[in-house]
């Protein structure tokens, strides 16, 4: 296995390309960063033009002559954020200035009631609300009986006879009036959509036409959505009384779909109607395949064509995947134009150990349970389904947590992003604004006055070998899950996130699949043998999650599967309807199909032997994934509590040696193994590969072993302190006879930077080998033994290894912990979350 041993060897590849912010600074500046990011152990940056004062203009390109340049030394790549605004669509304000007759269109509508038997009564046809508004449509509706007035449109009254009963009178109209991002491009248009490319993409194409596919290496998206409405708070699900995306486009694919009397059909989408499960998924279906069209695949091949690649993901949270307003309605399509998958985790999204209800923040709550369970599985599953994207996914990381975030927390984010099958990551953010900027902190380096930056190039560097080491495997997924989208826009329905969740806490791997791979077989390689196939991997079973309706197409795929071994499940009760056919009769051919409760699909899933691994405990915080490649397997496992140790054995038989590989701490050591099971012992936050297969024999090293003596260091510390900018020169501070939080009010409750404790321990035997605990530390630690420097942790366990370094007599001991930037500065985004403490929090232990 050559790629381990070019890892051991700090040989590695990039995988990285943090946001790059620019406000007009010096040419002294630009380079100064290029070359600390460089010296971080990263290979690109991805300009962010948001906050830059000239984009596109004389100043933007001189500044990019320079980074270009300044690339182009240090070996290093270059992305581009693809617009001035956030997020992606505004076209520099383009479609503004030079096309609005491009700008958003909308189908609104309002409503008439009246009751009869009435004669020549009468309805405005004007919107008096929207001077914008055209009238394109209007019907009286009762039932499923219809009255089309449309031979009256044109006047500003309509007068008609009204039957007996209660009847409502719809108006329906195409309106420029956009109360959220008035001034974006259209995402059903594809005219509109252009006036982006034309806007930022062409320009930077005809000026570096000769980098693309050298130093530039392509374009970034950021969240991108349809935009017919504001709807963050949940709730812009089809059905909702809201505008409506709208293009000539729409109007034909409707047509086309339901006929010349389409127009008549369309109250259905924001009122329950007989007919409404199945006009909802047409309209839906429409919007979201000309998204993909119009957007995502324009942009795509756009870039394709020039030898460069488009990478950058849509609004996830809030369910909005699957949903207008704010989303792309179907997160599957809304990036299928892109070469990586993408996915972003910021505001305070995910946090430790927090992975159910919901999370308050100081601007409103986060679904833990999507976070945890199913955010990042939907994007390394369409990394992986998707033959262009090459099994790679994106993920923008870090940013807007608040300065409380340093490089324990970060460790612990990119381990549930690694482990979840993502291998490319954009760190938010470098802001390159004088100290202190509060946009969106933390902000890597800041002009030197970050005290953890000199440990972020560690924990980079762990990323680009982690990345390295999976890049060009492949998962070994056991499950399929349904993706939701469809059956959330048809009826009632179950979130992918719950028999995630169940499979997660269980070590089973698993990909959650869009219906389109049964309805586009040959885009997705979607093939039924024994077992379900998409794109070369393999499901052993088919997870439905309550959905009261389904495709024609999944149904005719159900029912072709019972001559195989593939095992269907549905979760609490079989599908009811189809939301695309009449064809009712499929759903009665589906007897070997199974219903499980989701309370109940642990058990199932293990005494079916739907699993990989087993662990020998049950262990909800063990995450788990497996990465095959030519030569055998990697097994990556994970600690996600982040307090409680786990120590469990695992469950898995091969005739292959096993070696655990320690890709932080870059120790390599043998497993006892018997052929069927292996012991596992994690400490909160920590992480191995268990790499299958032969070794190097010269890279594996001997598990350090100790006695069962402990000596616990109980002498007076001598406290100093230094700041990002003092740092290494300490002042000193004050002796602590009891270690404690040195935040407190009565020490140092505003000091960022480092503590540096000093002690000493009298003891009576040289020690060869020794492993010092600091037991709870906040939050990065070096420990220097008599002078000589032993290592560093990022994160727990803080355990340091020594040989042959405490001696007989009088040791010195010193520690030096480094807090982060919360302690200094006040922000909105930690303001919702715990404070940590600061420095050493016990006494130090001597294990011998």
């Amino acid at each position: 296995m050559n790629k381990i041993g070019d890892i051991y060897a700090n040989k590695f590849e990039n995988f990285i390309f943090p946001f790059f912010w620019m406000h007009g600074e010096s040419e002294e500046v630009l380079v100064d960063y290029m070359q600390k990011i460089h010296d971080s152990h990263i290979g690109a940056v991805c300009l962010e033009s948001r906050p830059h004062p000239d984009f596109m203009g004389d100043r933007w390109w001189a500044d990019l002559d320079i980074i270009i340049r300044e690339a182009k030394r240090l070996n290093m790549k270059i992305w581009i954020l693809d617009d001035s605004h956030f997020p992606t669509g505004y076209a520099n304000g383009l479609v503004k200035e030079k096309y609005p007759d491009r700008l958003k269109t909308l189908l609104t509508h309002r409503v008439v009631e009246v009751f009869g038997p009435k004669d020549s009564i009468g309805v405005m046809t004007a919107n008096i609300f929207d001077p914008t508004a055209r009238l394109i449509a209007v019907y009286a509706k009762q039932d499923d009986k219809i009255i089309d007035l449309k031979d009256q449109i044109d006047d500003e009254i309509i007068y008609f006879n009204i039957p007996a009963g209660s009847w409502k009178v719809y108006l329906l109209y195409e309106s420029r009036k956009v109360d959220y991002n008035p001034d974006y491009i259209n995402m059903v248009d594809k005219e509109s959509c252009d006036v982006l490319i034309e806007a930022v993409y062409e320009p930077h194409y005809q000026r570096y036409k000769e980098e693309f596919g050298r130093t530039i290496a392509g374009f970034f998206s950021d969240e991108p959505g349809f935009m017919n409405e504001k709807g963050v708070r949940n709730d812009s699900r089809i059905g909702k009384l809201m505008p409506l995306p709208w293009s000539r486009q729409v109007k034909e694919m409707l047509q086309l779909r339901l006929g010349k009397d389409y127009l008549l059909q369309l109250s259905s989408l924001w009122y329950d109607e007989t007919c409404s499960p199945e006009i909802r998924h047409v309209f839906m279906d429409i919007c979201t395949t000309l998204y993909k069209e119009c957007f995502s695949d324009n942009l795509g091949n756009w870039c394709r064509e020039r030898n460069v690649e488009y990478v950058g993901h849509v609004i996830e949270d809030r369910d909005s995947n699957a949903r207008l307003g704010v989303g792309a309605g179907h997160l599957f399509r809304a990036m299928a134009g892109q070469d990586m998958a993408g996915v972003d985790v910021v505001l305070n999204q995910l946090i430790p150990g927090m992975d159910s209800g919901e999370h308050p923040t100081f601007r409103g709550t986060w679904d833990s349970e999507f976070f945890h369970y199913a955010l990042v599985k939907m994007a390394s599953s369409l990394g992986a389904i998707d033959p262009k994207k090459k099994g790679r996914t994106m993920a923008e990381v870090f940013g807007a947590y608040g300065w409380y975030e340093g490089v324990k927390m970060m460790k612990w984010i990119v381990d549930h992003f690694l482990i979840r099958g993502v291998s490319y990551f954009v760190p938010h953010a470098f802001s390159l604004k004088e100290f202190p900027d509060m946009d969106c902190p933390p902000h890597f380096y800041a002009n030197g006055n970050d005290p953890q930056f000199r440990y972020f190039g560690d924990l980079m560097k762990y990323v680009n070998k982690m990345s390295t080491l999976f890049s060009g495997t492949k998962g070994k997924p056991t499950a399929a899950i349904l993706y939701h989208a469809e059956a959330e826009w048809t009826g009632d329905f179950m979130l992918t996130q719950k028999p995630a969740r169940v499979l997660t806490q269980q070590q089973i791997d698993f990909h959650i699949l869009p219906n389109d791979v049964f309805t586009f077989k040959d885009s997705f390689l979607t093939v039924l043998d024994n077992y379900l196939h998409v794109n070369g991997y393999e499901y052993k079973c088919l997870i439905l999650p309550y959905c009261e309706c389904i495709s024609e197409e999944l149904a005719q795929f159900i029912i072709a599967s019972a001559n195989s071994h593939l095992r269907i499940i549905c979760i609490d009760a079989l599908p009811s309807k189809l939301f695309n056919s009449s064809n009712t009769d499929l759903l009665n051919q589906m007897s070997h199909v199974e219903v499980v409760k989701l309370d109940e699909l642990s058990h199932y899933m293990k005494a079916n032997q739907l699993h990989h691994i087993e662990a020998a405990t049950s262990e909800p915080y063990l995450r788990f994934a497996s990465f095959a490649h030519e030569d055998g397997e990697y097994l990556m496992f994970f600690n996600e509590d982040p307090l409680n140790m786990i120590q469990t054995s695992i469950k898995i038989e091969s005739d292959k040696p096993i070696y655990k590989f320690d890709v932080l701490n870059n120790k390599i050591t043998k497993v006892e193994y018997d052929g069927k099971s292996f012991p596992l012992v994690l400490s909160p936050y920590e992480s191995f590969v268990y790499v299958l297969g032969e070794i190097d024999a010269s890279i594996v090293g001997t598990e350090f072993i100790i006695g069962h003596k402990v000596k616990v260091v109980d002498s007076p510390y001598k406290v100093s302190i230094a700041n990002a900018q003092e740092y290494p020169d300490f002042r000193e501070a004050f002796t602590m006879e009891q270690l404690e939080n040195l935040s407190l009010t009565k020490y140092l409750p505003k000091f960022s930077g480092t503590f540096r404790y000093e002690t000493e321990v009298q003891l009576d035997q040289d020690i060869n080998a020794v492993i010092l605990d600091l037991g709870r530390v906040f939050e990065v630690a070096d420990v220097t033994i008599n002078g000589t420097f032993i290592g560093t942790r990022i994160c727990p366990p803080y355990h340091f290894e020594a040989h042959n370094i405490l001696k007989s007599g009088m040791n010195t001991i010193c520690v030096d912990v480094t807090n982060t930037l919360d302690k200094q500065l006040r922000d909105y985004f930690s303001y919702g979350e715990e404070i940590q403490p600061s420095g050493l929090l016990d006494n130090i232990v001597i294990k011998y």
